[in-house]
């Protein structure tokens, strides 16, 4: 799986908030994992671009995980055999308001990203 999703809407007749949530799981995971490597975690500070991107993760990414994460897995658990998983995220009375959520830290993660790739890239004052 691509953890582009972390920054991608999901259309709404076709995505499900699974993938987006295990998106954002696996940009967890790849942005601690880059960061310990090669012994960079002695190395990172708040100015440096993994020590921006730690912050982003448990200030942002984190409590968006936390909250929606174990409710999502809650409202999986009781999905009728008989029913599509698209279907069964659809009637999801929380839906919307995940989506939503998600929607608005997507649009503040693309903005570091973005941010981000000016600090790292060649030349960057």
């Amino acid at each position: 799986m691509s953890f582009t999703l972390a920054t991608q809407g999901i259309d709404l007749d076709y995505g499900l908030l699974r993938e987006a949530l295990e998106s954002l799981h696996e940009l967890f995971a790849v942005t601690r994992g880059g960061a310990s490597q090669g012994g960079a975690r002695r190395r990172v500070s708040d100015r440096s671009v993994g020590g921006i991107a730690l912050v982003v993760l448990n200030k942002a990414v984190r409590p968006f995980l936390a909250k929606w994460d174990p409710a999502l897995v809650h409202w999986k658990a009781g999905k009728p055999p008989t029913t599509s998983q698209r279907d069964h995220e659809r009637a999801w009375p929380e839906a919307l308001k995940c989506r939503t959520e998600l929607a608005r830290l997507q649009v503040g993660l693309l903005q570091y990203a973005e941010a981000l790739a000016r600090i790292a890239s060649p030349g960057a004052a």
